[in-house]
């Protein structure tokens, strides 16, 4: 049987995403993976950024992490983008 199905998948004969059970189980699957890829990423660059920012301002505030923590990908889009003309970090995070 696995090899019929493996046979049908590679002619074309069956197509997984049309499949009125296994279709939207993989879109589902399928979303939930970016979902969680954008998510890590999020998390990524925001460590990165409060690393640079520590490097250069010292010790973060409470209230600089929680503004971390809370940020949108275009937020912390722009705050890499004040990182080389800003002199405070309230500059930065403004």
């Amino acid at each position: 049987m696995e090899d019929e199905v493996e046979r049908r998948l590679k002619t074309g004969m069956i197509d997984l995403m049309e499949n009125k059970i296994l279709g939207p189980a993989i879109r589902k699957g399928l979303e939930q993976g970016r979902q969680e890829g954008r998510e890590q990423m999020r998390q990524e660059v925001r460590e990165l950024l409060q690393g640079i920012l520590e490097d250069r301002f010292g010790k973060i505030p409470s209230w600089a992490e929680s503004k971390l923590a809370a940020a949108t990908p275009e937020t912390l889009k722009a705050w890499f983008h004040r990182l080389h003309r800003a002199d405070s970090l309230e500059d930065i995070l403004a």
